[in-house]
């Protein structure tokens, strides 16, 4: 088993943002995307690299077959609470 200094960013079941997908045809290559979508962490893979993340469209968006890296994703979706939380700090009522 490989052992990495550093724990993995994201979580099985977090929901995180992705601004390109993998397109497979012809040679393949990381497409950008015209709106970011939310896509779900469904496994973690641990290579001697970093991790790597399966990820899961529930908009049935082809996510291209491939393991993301966490290079590869733009942050996490923030919760209901947290999104709350930040516009009352950005404006001042918190």
């Amino acid at each position: 088993m490989i052992k990495l200094d550093n724990d993995p960013k994201y979580s099985i079941g977090d929901t995180v943002i992705l601004e390109y997908v993998f397109d497979p045809s012809g040679l393949g290559s990381m497409k950008k995307l015209d709106d970011p979508i939310p896509v779900e962490v469904i496994r973690i893979s641990t290579t001697s690299t970093g991790y790597g993340y399966q990820l899961k469209s529930h908009q049935g968006i082809s996510l291209g077959g491939i393991i993301y890296w966490e290079e590869d994703i733009s942050h996490k979706a923030l919760s209901k609470t947290e999104e709350e939380e930040n516009m009352w700090r950005t404006w001042g009522d918190h």
